[in-house]
């Protein structure tokens, strides 16, 4: 629908830790498809259950809207580069 930009971090610490300071400035983030199909018991991940559920442990979906300035951009990329992608 794109309503969100999802960015894929190194570890879901510093996922975490950006969450906290987008929620702290007043940016709606979202996890994506957290937790992961494989953690609910859903039986259609056979590949490698694993691998979903840790990509689904560092994926953030920023918001993504036509409304969006760049003013807003700014804030929400310069928090991403203070915490950092791990």
């Amino acid at each position: 629908n794109y309503s969100y930009f999802p960015i894929i971090f190194g570890d879901e610490n510093s996922l975490l830790k950006t969450l906290a300071q987008l929620d702290e400035n007043n940016v709606v983030a979202r996890r994506y498809f957290y937790p992961s199909l494989a953690d609910i018991g859903d039986n259609s991940i056979k590949n490698n259950p694993a691998l979903a559920s840790d990509i689904a442990s560092r994926t953030l979906c920023l918001p993504l809207h036509p409304d969006l300035t760049n003013r807003e951009i700014e804030k929400i990329a310069k928090i991403i580069a203070e915490v950092g992608l791990g």
